[in-house]
């Protein structure tokens, strides 16, 4: 969680030189054009937090979960190959409800376990095949991690920490190998966020950061390619995007401005990043181009500017059913749940 522009640090021009990051195509001129964001935003016309798509130059906006039923969706994600979002429905009448949907709104289904109708879901993040969700929850009194399997519809828990501990943030690494989250409440970094990383089935999870800031390392997303991860930090004093080679754990910030940049998310190709600023005045969706011939960072450029309040933009591929508007409201089908299982702890 000071001028556009600036020159990152001297190792982000090292990562690029040295083609750590990844993914990206050949000239870098779709960089800012191909796929879809898919976001949570402040639908002007009833106050209602909804998931909308735009294509990845911010035109064609599309409202894919209004409805007449008071609700708040956030924390929406694309899942690998663009044609499902999963998110988090808080309902008026209380608890959040796990969510999937086709890309263009339709087909949306609950698959809330019925463990976790108490409590509070956070965070979800696809599986490589999309036959997983990994996701936060404080079912147990206290967030851990927990994965649910879309094809038995079963969960198993992947932490288990104690107060005043949380562990949030989760996101899937592309080879399925890999967990990256923010872990908080540690004495040894005064509460604030580092990152860790775990391989499910080992004992303990491995971290990647040591935090310094108030809130510290959160909002982990790994590049295509998995060699990297962009986060969001206050490290420096200041709400910021960065990214971390997993090679050689070098961090190189990619935004300084005065403003608040969060939540990033990569191109599908690697080509650029997307996040969420404020520094518009409004709280919008910008990217940069990862591509670049000289030391520094490309321009930001301004996606959305409907003034409205927007988070957790995720980027993901072009794919042939188009969005359309949710009208009248999608039918909710609510999956059926076997008991739930509930694996030993990973760590």
């Amino acid at each position: 969680m000071k001028s556009r522009g600036i020159a990152v640090l001297a190792g982000l021009a090292a990562l690029m030189v040295a083609g750590v990051v990844a993914g990206a195509g050949s000239a870098g001129t779709s960089a800012l054009t191909g796929g879809k964001i898919v976001y949570a935003g402040v639908d002007p016309q009833d106050g209602q937090s909804d998931v909308y798509i735009v294509k990845a130059d911010g035109s064609g906006k599309t409202n894919l979960t209004d409805a007449d039923a008071a609700h708040k969706d956030v924390s929406p994600e694309l899942s690998r190959d663009g044609s499902t979002i999963v998110f988090v429905r808080h309902a008026a009448q209380g608890g959040t409800r796990l969510m999937i949907a086709k890309v263009n709104g339709s087909g949306l289904i609950d698959v809330t376990p019925t463990k976790f109708e108490v409590g509070n879901i956070a965070e979800p993040s696809w599986s490589p095949d999309g036959t997983q969700i990994v996701f936060a929850s404080n079912a147990d009194g206290n967030y851990e991690l927990y994965t649910l399997d879309l094809r038995t519809l079963s969960t198993a828990r992947l932490t288990r920490t104690l107060a005043p501990v949380q562990n949030l943030d989760p996101a899937w690494s592309p080879t399925g190998k890999a967990i990256a989250f923010s872990r908080n409440g540690l004495a040894s970094t005064s509460g604030a966020a580092s990152l860790y990383q775990l391989r499910p089935g080992s004992t303990a999870p491995a971290r990647l950061t040591k935090a310094t800031g108030i809130d510290g390392d959160v909002d982990p997303v790994y590049s295509p390619n998995g060699r990297q991860l962009a986060f969001s930090s206050d490290r420096n004093g200041n709400d910021e995007v960065y990214i971390l080679d997993l090679a050689s754990f070098s961090v190189a910030k990619m935004t300084a401005t005065k403003d608040r940049d969060v939540q990033p998310t990569f191109a599908p190709d690697g080509s650029a990043l997307a996040y969420v600023s404020d520094r518009s005045g409004a709280t919008e969706i910008w990217a940069q181009s990862l591509l670049t011939l000289t030391p520094g960072v490309s321009t930001a450029v301004q996606l959305t500017s409907d003034g409205a309040s927007k988070s957790h933009p995720s980027w993901g591929p072009e794919v042939a059913t188009q969005p359309v508007p949710v009208s009248p409201p999608a039918a909710t089908t609510r999956a059926p749940m076997p008991p739930v299982a509930v694996a030993p702890p990973a760590a």
